[in-house]
Parts: structure tokens; C-alpha cells; sequence
């Protein structure tokens, strides 16, 4: 074998290595689910490096309910027990230096009823909301730069309650809309910290949850979770006879 193929050989063998080495670490694997009792949560994690990881359950005022930090574990298994807390919906969030995972529920009567996890929302996709009324409301939400474009329409005078929440800090933005059949209104996140931020709309007995992250190029959409409470309603009427 001549110098010149060694060589190659050698740098094939080399530049082998280093993309074996730096294969990204394992994503943080997070299960939240219903637990046994009626109003609590059942938690597994998993996946998490040892790094400094906060649990936390935040109703939609910004109120932290419950706040844990787990430390120099790669695994944590804990069910919350949520019977004091009031009626009303709420975000339950975990995060550390690797990354951050939310999950909306509601809790009404006897019942805790997740919102339903839809597909990621393409920006300025059409989304029809059950309001109670004859036709169904209609809500684009779509990533323009740092900001977000919200249109709402066919509202039919319904109430509307927009805010935009900071996992861990609160309302950065808050507005109400009542009498009106349609609304416009652009949210500017220039200037904020770059992260995970909700996107919350309650659209008569329909509540909406868009998940956002702010980046250096801009808004990115995420999933669309949403909760009708008619469904609530079902739920709360089963768990009242068990």
C-alpha cells in the first residue's frame, strides 16, 4: 500500500470516528398520563442526563400549583395528586438544559381531562372551533418573523380570551374579546427570550393551545392541542358514577 492510500485510509478511518463521537445524546423521554386516583397525574421520565430538571403545574393566571427539581437522576417516576386544586385549566411542564416538554389539562367536578394532542399546525392553516353556536368559529394562527399573526372569524359574539404563556413565568400577553364576529391581531415576540411559548384561545366552550418556539430565525409552530367542554362535560358524568 503506497503513503498516498495510507493516508486516505487513515482520514477515512479518522473522520469514522469522529462521526460516531458525535452522535447527539438521547432526547428526554417524558410519559404524563392519567393516574389512579381521579385527579391526579401519573409521571415518568426518563433520559434525563443527570441534569437539574424542573416538574411543574401552572394554571393559566401563571400560578405555580407545584414545583419539584429533580437532580443527578437519569429516571424519575412520581404521580401528583392534583385534589386541591381548583376548577380550571392548566399546564404541566417538564425542562432542563436539553429540553422542555408541556402537556395542557383541564380539571373540572371529579374530572381531569388532558386537551387532545393534534398534528403540528401549518402556519396559517385553517382551524374550525365548535363554539356552541350554529357554525363553527374559524382561527388561523401563523408565524410571521418574531411574531404571530391570529385571525378569528364567525365568532358570532362568542367570548374570547387570548393570552400567551412562558412555561415557568406567566402571561407575557393578555386580551378579551367579547360582541364581536371577527378579530385580528398580530403578537410580537421580538425582544423576548428565545424558548417554548403557548399560544391559549378559549372560543366559547373550546379552548386551543398552540405551541410555539421563538428562535433566532423566528417563530417556529408546533403541535395544536384543543379540549371541548362537551367532552369535559362526558367525562365529569362518568367519573360521577363510579
Amino acid at each position: 500500500m503506497n503513503r498516498s492510500l495510507k493516508n486516505f485510509v487513515a482520514f477515512t478511518l479518522l473522520l469514522s470516528a469522529l462521526t460516531v463521537t458525535a452522535e447527539p445524546a438521547p432526547s428526554m423521554i417524558v410519559r404524563i398520563s392519567k393516574g389512579d386516583d381521579a385527579k391526579s397525574i401519573a409521571l415518568q421520565l426518563a433520559n434525563l442526563q443527570k441534569y437539574r430538571t424542573q416538574i411543574a403545574v401552572q394554571d393559566l393566571a401563571g400560578k405555580l400549583w407545584y414545583s419539584e427539581y429533580v437532580e443527578r437522576e437519569d429516571g424519575f417516576a412520581q404521580k401528583l395528586d392534583l385534589s386541591a386544586l381548583p376548577d380550571g385549566a392548566y399546564i404541566c411542564f417538564v425542562k432542563n438544559r436539553a429540553g422542555e416538554y408541556t402537556r395542557s389539562f383541564s380539571l373540572r367536578g371529579t374530572a381531569l381531562v388532558f386537551f387532545e394532542n393534534g398534528s403540528k399546525c401549518n402556519s396559517g392553516a385553517a382551524v374550525f372551533v365548535h363554539t356552541g353556536k350554529e357554525r363553527p368559529a374559524m382561527a388561523r394562527i401563523a408565524a410571521v418573523s418574531d411574531a404571530i399573526r391570529l385571525q378569528l372569524n364567525n365568532l358570532m359574539k362568542s367570548d374570547v380570551l387570548i393570552q400567551l404563556h412562558v412555561p415557568g413565568v406567566g402571561v407575557a400577553f393578555q386580551e378579551q374579546v367579547s360582541g364581536e364576529n371577527g378579530y385580528a391581531k398580530m403578537i410580537r415576540l421580538g425582544g423576548m427570550d428565545t424558548g417554548n411559548y403557548l399560544l391559549y384561545l378559549k372560543i366559547g366552550n373550546t379552548m386551543l393551545m398552540q405551541h410555539l418556539e421563538l428562535t433566532k430565525e423566528g417563530v417556529q409552530m408546533g403541535a395544536l392541542e384543543h379540549l371541548d367542554q362537551a367532552s369535559q362535560d362526558g367525562a365529569d358524568d362518568m367519573a360521577g358514577t363510579k
